[in-house]
């Protein structure tokens, strides 16, 4: 199963905003990448900064593995900064994973109290069929009618994102495990889709060049 589908059928061309990876040294939409944002009072650390609100010198990086290597041990982050630079990268990409799962959890958590978002099965079904449905969000470990669902969801064009476990989507609701949910909510769909893709990336399920969201990604944070 892919990590998540390309956010064309929710999205629209708009200008895009774009970074270079202190990485592969890339130019990518500012949304394909993670902001990392410089701390002085952790003595000149790295720290995640997904939504680009921490004020001070900043540098862009995709969310993979390699890219963090080439990074930390190139001088790439030394480099697009200009100066010296504190960076474990192991500790690094473990604090870009949990910012983007806080981030994943808060859109989820918001969307079910703004009631944006069909839980289970036979919501989603209903969301499909009444074409409200704007991102079908899938469990890793889904099995049965929600992998049937996320066929029939993706053979009619719209998008998909596999995120976390059946027990972490189940843990937003009151059920213990849950295979499938649908986002109803454009904004919600495009973010999502996003931190899925990244999370994804960083796991190592898909590559950087495949693994950008839409050219027209949110980007009014």
């Amino acid at each position: 199963m892919e990590q998540a589908d390309t956010m064309a059928a929710v999205t629209e061309p708009r200008e895009i905003s774009e970074r270079t990876c202190a990485g592969c040294r890339q130019h990518d939409a500012r949304g394909a990448l993670v902001r990392l944002a410089l701390s002085e009072h952790a003595g000149a650390q790295l720290v995640p900064d997904l939504r680009g609100k921490l004020g001070g010198r900043g540098v862009s990086v995709h969310a993979s593995r390699s890219c963090l290597a080439l990074a930390a041990n190139r001088g790439g982050f030394a480099r697009s900064l200009s100066c010296a630079v504190s960076v474990n990268e192991a500790e690094l990409a473990l604090a870009i994973e949990a910012q983007l799962v806080g981030r994943a959890k808060g859109l989820l958590l918001g969307g079910i109290r703004a009631k944006r978002i069909a839980l289970g099965t036979e919501a989603v079904v209903r969301s499909v069929e009444s074409q409200k449905l704007a991102l079908l969000v899938v469990a890793e470990d889904a099995a049965g009618r929600s992998v049937q669902l996320t066929e029939r969801v993706r053979s009619a064009g719209k998008p998909v994102a596999v995120l976390a476990d059946k027990a972490f989507l189940g843990g937003l609701t009151s059920r213990a495990e849950l295979g499938v949910l649908g986002v109803l909510d454009r904004g919600i769909a495009v973010e999502l889709a996003r931190v899925a893709t990244m999370l994804g990336t960083l796991a190592g399920k898909t590559d950087v060049s495949g693994a950008s969201p839409s050219k027209s990604e949110a980007e009014a944070e």
